[in-house]
């Protein structure tokens, strides 16, 4: 990132702040790092502070959005108590070969869903 800031006039303080925020951002687990992408994010970084974007938490915020939108990959959600509980209500089902009763969770909702990758597995622990 510092090849970039050769054009700037900017104090040591104020580059060592891009700094911070360019590696934090870039240790993302959600950013796809190659070198492509960190030079323009890079870039991208240094035109917002130079556009009079200068308090780092807001110059990070933005940043990191920016990031997302542009070098982001999506990340897999985590499931919710509620989707873990009937999901281990599955495996308990699966374990004690009651895949004959009816998913007690509504029709095609998250719950329904992990339930039967409970019961599913349930059933492989056999």
């Amino acid at each position: 990132m510092r090849r970039y800031l050769i054009e700037c006039v900017l104090q040591p303080e104020e580059i060592d702040n891009l700094q911070k925020i360019f590696d934090v951002i870039i240790a993302q687990p959600w950013f796809v790092l190659n070198d492509v992408n960190r030079e323009m994010f890079a870039v991208d970084l240094i035109k917002l502070y130079q556009s009079g974007i200068v308090d780092c938490n807001v110059l990070r915020d933005l940043a990191t959005s920016r990031a997302i939108r542009r070098f982001g990959r999506e990340m897999p959600r985590t499931p919710s108590e509620n989707e873990r509980k009937a999901y281990e209500q599955g495996i308990a089902a699966g374990r004690r070969h009651l895949n004959d009763r009816p998913n007690p969770y509504p029709e095609n909702s998250t719950l329904a869903a992990a339930y039967e990758n409970g019961l599913l597995d349930g059933q492989k622990l056999q």
